[in-house]
């Protein structure tokens, strides 16, 4: 076929994912590539439409192979930036980022992607040059003051972090990821009934039903209490968009933690024929059990899987949280320290490997790995808090204190930040 075909083809599959027909998309994608193989757009587009649906394995090798077709694509270079950073290989994924930024210096999603890493890897200075670089491009103020909300969250000041979201909101009051990520910070600060207005107030204005904003809600309503709430608003996010694996996986949590055990046993059975990747079904079903309270369960999906799979820095992760869980201090840390020797980036391994040395006792182990830690992550709080946990049981008041003084100093913080909502852009 001519390859004008393939060109057709491509805006075919683009029309299909913006009128919600994924499975065509899929198929017009690989149509495309099966006419005209040396055409690096549809690789692209289906590794990227890989990625937005988790599906990890999938996407890196059209991704590479896109790259490869046309090493001097910013595009493929930020998508595969994305990817790297979703697997959790950030050293990788700052270096593909900047190379993306070599290529075209003015790439908004790069510089978005790029500053959202620097964030999760704690180089919190450098995250908010970038995210200043990026406001320099037009259209971008109300996204970087979402940005610099996202990373102010990070650092665990939470009175900058909801200005920055209402001035975003202010600047844009109809976008949804921005009111869905102040919502909840809102929650992380106990003000569930704040969150709820702003987002209902949001539903009501888009009119149509946006299944982001309806879980965000749900997560709203959980916060509050009204687990019937949450559950109506999934059920019409499922609705609105049947095939969004998200609304699934919540709706799995919701039973989990309304310990509705059959509805659950169903919606997990559910996720490995929704998830391509074996790894992340697992990854995903572990963790949902282990919220349920079922560990030996989310055990037996970890090591089940990684019997086909081979070990990875999330399952060991996992696993870790597993036997923590069951009080088998030693197993967790043994599974922790794996993670780490898998991946030195992790923080989650970073932060579990420590709560295991605490939970068994070995107080000066501890401490000397979140001093270590906090090398390569400076700014992250729950390592802080970690240190601050082994100097206390090491009888060290004053420098508990001093290790937690940047943490409390400021207005409306917590130690229980959690890491920034992910909205990276392949």
């Amino acid at each position: 076929m001519h390859p004008k075909s393939a060109e057709v083809l491509n805006a075919a599959a683009v029309a299909a994912i913006h009128t919600r027909h994924p499975q065509r998309a899929e198929a017009l994608w690989r149509q495309c590539i099966k006419i005209a193989p040396g055409q690096a757009i549809a690789y692209l587009n289906l590794g990227k439409f890989y990625f937005n649906t988790k599906r990890l394995s999938d996407a890196e090798p059209l991704l590479r192979k896109a790259l490869a077709l046309n090493p001097r694509s910013a595009d493929s270079l930020n998508a595969l930036g994305a990817l790297q950073q979703a697997q959790g290989d950030f050293p990788s994924a700052h270096a593909t980022y900047v190379g993306a930024l070599k290529l075209d210096p003015g790439k908004a999603e790069t510089l978005n992607n790029l500053g959202i890493c620097l964030t999760e890897i704690g180089q919190y200075a450098e995250a908010e040059r970038t995210f200043l670089r990026l406001r320099e491009l037009p259209g971008q103020h109300a996204t970087v003051l979402a940005r610099l909300g996202m990373l102010a969250e990070a650092q665990g000041d939470l009175g900058k972090a909801r200005e920055h979201f209402e001035a975003a909101l202010s600047n844009e009051p109809s976008n949804v990821i921005t009111a869905t990520q102040y919502a909840a910070l809102l929650r992380k600060t106990g003000d569930a009934e704040k969150a709820v207005k702003i987002l209902e107030a949001l539903q009501t204005r888009l009119a149509a039903a946006n299944p982001i904003l309806l879980r965000a809600l749900a997560q709203a309503e959980l916060a509050r209490g009204n687990d019937a709430a949450a559950h109506v608003h999934l059920q019409r996010a499922q609705m609105s968009a049947p095939e969004d694996l998200e609304t699934l996986q919540m709706r799995a949590e919701l039973a989990a933690h309304s310990k509705d055990l059959d509805t659950l046993d169903a919606l997990l059975a559910e996720l490995p024929q929704r998830i391509a990747s074996g790894e992340t079904a697992a990854v995903e079903t572990a963790r949902i059990q282990l919220m349920a309270g079922r560990p030996s369960a989310a055990l037996a999906c970890i090591q089940s899987a990684q019997q086909v799979l081979g070990k990875s820095a999330p399952l060991m992760c996992l696993e870790g949280d597993a036997y923590i869980a069951l009080h088998t201090p030693d197993q967790a840390e043994a599974a922790f320290r794996e993670a780490l020797r898998l991946t030195q980036t992790s923080v989650k391994a970073h932060l579990g490997l420590g709560f295991a040395l605490i939970a068994r006792a070995a107080y000066p182990e501890a401490r000397l790995h979140y001093e270590q830690s906090l090398q390569r992550h400076p700014g992250n709080v729950l390592l802080r808090a970690g240190l601050a946990q082994s100097l206390l049981e090491l009888g060290d008041l004053e420098q508990a204190k001093t290790i937690l003084e940047p943490c409390t100093r400021r207005s409306h913080k917590t130690l229980s930040s959690q890491r920034p909502t992910r909205t990276m852009r392949a």
